[in-house]
């Protein structure tokens, strides 16, 4: 990969700007005859509620997401894990997860219409809304977990108190939870890690691939992509107002939940 792909918020929103950056490209991988969609990449994107897992003899795990990708080559995302489907609909997550970073252009892929793209996360935020959760069981029963213990668990962070008298307690990764050990599973999928996508985009929405670590999943042999819709039209070179700054990643929710329920927290 050229050294310049990596220069981010250096080139102009205008394809002019990105010519030369455009089409140096290794002739193996990409495409020099066309242009890659970089330039409807940018907009804000949403998932509503949904049902992602289920945990044996545990809750459904629900979840919300809203990602961006600003003209200034900034992206960001946000997860919101839910017990059921009521506290997602009304907006009351147990846990988030924010990262923000950087995309840049890699290019036109040479033997499928897609479009290649690199995110590399620069920041992590770990926010635990809820010290305990009550659910009510199928028998009746009320089941109640302590999910601050468990995110102590994960995430010791150097002993720093996930408790908070009830309200909501938020952990910059990078800041307290140093090195990997207080927190691996934030450091080996998300900080300072780089995620590589398949795209295709036009001005009102964009289709995307699973994100993977690897070039060889992402790039050449991607999983389908699934499209959404912007929430407003737009395009790199008029970039979209208003454009958030934190997100979250489906993975993390489900792996902790998986992780910290047969616990009996």
């Amino acid at each position: 990969m050229p050294s310049n792909t990596s220069a981010f918020g250096v080139c102009a929103l205008s394809l002019a700007a990105c010519w030369p950056r455009c089409f140096a490209q290794d002739n193996s991988t990409y495409s020099l005859g066309r242009l890659s969609d970089w330039d409807y990449l940018c907009g804000e994107y949403s998932t509503p509620c949904q049902k992602v897992a289920h945990i044996p003899y545990g809750p459904d795990i629900w979840l919300s997401t809203e990602w961006s990708y600003g003209g200034d080559y900034s992206f960001s995302r946000r997860e919101r894990g839910f017990f059921n489907r009521t506290a997602c609909e009304t907006g009351e997550p147990w846990l988030e997860l924010s990262y923000e970073g950087d995309w840049s252009d890699i290019g036109a892929a040479r033997n499928s219409p897609a479009s290649h793209a690199k995110i590399d996360v620069k920041s992590v935020w770990l926010k635990l809304w809820q010290e305990k959760v009550c659910l009510e069981q199928v028998d009746g029963d009320i089941r109640c977990m302590n999910t601050s213990s468990a995110i102590q668990t994960l995430c010791p962070c150097n002993g720093w108190d996930w408790g908070n008298d009830g309200q909501p307690r938020q952990r910059n990764i990078g800041m307290f939870c140093m090195p990997r050990e207080q927190c691996p599973i934030i450091h080996e999928v998300y900080l300072q890690q780089s995620h590589h996508q398949s795209y295709s985009a036009d001005s009102t929405q964009a289709c995307f691939s699973p994100p993977s670590s690897g070039k060889t999943r992402g790039w050449d042999y991607p999983d389908p992509e699934i499209c959404y819709e912007k929430q407003s039209p737009g395009r790199c070179s008029t970039p979209v107002a208003g454009s958030m700054r934190q997100c979250h990643h489906v993975l993390l929710q489900v792996t902790l939940l998986m992780i910290v329920w047969p616990a009996g927290l």
